[in-house]
């Protein structure tokens, strides 16, 4: 089951990279590429704050 779940990850992350790639000619046609760097950063720094918070369970 661990495993499957591993597999749904990296096949949706792969297809999420995939969609950038090819939405990035448009994009760019449309937005300055420095914004369009800057919000790819954001976006994911935004989807890391989480990792930030210590597990309760984790010794100091």
């Amino acid at each position: 089951m661990n495993r499957l779940v591993a597999y749904a990850c990296l096949a949706l992350s792969m297809s999420l990279v995939g969609s950038y790639v090819a939405l990035s000619k448009p994009l760019v046609a449309a937005l300055p590429v420095f914004l369009l760097a800057w919000l790819r950063f954001g976006i994911g720094g935004l989807a890391m704050l989480h990792w930030f918070k210590k597990p309760a369970m984790e010794p100091p």
